[in-house]
């Protein structure tokens, strides 16, 4: 890891943080939040230049969901900040630590989040995290689809909505499959329902 601006960045990192406190207190507070945005701004292009994209992704889709606090009313705003605090904590210890790899999964984890929550995370990163054949490229035991279904139950959990049904479909490789999960588990939460994921073999094997 280059970074010469290093000290410089871990202090817009840390001055984030009291205003994403400010934001709880007053979740109107269009000071506080554009200057989130402007702090997120302000480092994304030297972390995109020199940290790997599962880091450097994470402040340019924080910096996407603060653009969406200004633009418009958000659910859920209290479990963005959370998420926005957890990203920036993974990006701060990597720097400091001056070793990226350890904190592979943590960042995808992060990203993960962001996406099933908020529906925010860029094509590259996408096709990074949702389109892997090698389970050991995750860096975890769990197949792809526990993965991404662990994410979501977590963001579910933040946003007091319950759980994701149990999957019975086959390997997800695809992020528009795993989006369908989390659409689905959202669905059903806000409904307050707890059915099962539909059976794709069986559905293939039924009549037209």
């Amino acid at each position: 890891m280059s970074l010469e601006n290093r000290r410089e960045i871990l202090d817009t990192i840390e001055e984030i943080f009291p205003l994403i406190e400010q934001i709880k207190v007053d979740n109107t507070d269009i000071k506080a939040i554009s200057d989130v945005v402007l702090a997120l701004e302000k480092i994304t292009p030297d972390l995109q230049e020199n940290l790997p994209d599962f880091l450097s992704e994470i402040p340019a889709c924080l910096s996407k969901l603060f653009e969406k606090f200004l633009l418009e009313p958000v659910e859920n705003t209290e479990a963005g900040l959370k998420l926005t605090s957890e990203g920036l904590l993974v990006v701060q210890e990597a720097i400091e630590s001056g070793e990226t790899a350890p904190f592979q999964d943590r960042a995808e984890n992060a990203l993960l989040k962001l996406n099933a929550g908020f529906k925010i995370l860029s094509p590259a990163i996408a096709d990074m995290v949702f389109s892997k054949d090698d389970v050991d490229k995750l860096g975890t035991t769990d197949t792809p689809e526990e993965q991404i279904i662990s994410a979501a139950d977590e963001v579910l959990s933040l946003l007091g909505l319950g759980t994701t049904p149990e999957p019975k479909a086959k390997r997800w490789d695809k992020q528009t499959e795993a989006e369908a999960i989390f659409s689905e588990a959202l669905n059903s939460a806000n409904k307050g329902e707890t059915g099962e994921m539909p059976d794709k073999d069986k559905e293939e094997k039924e009549p037209a």
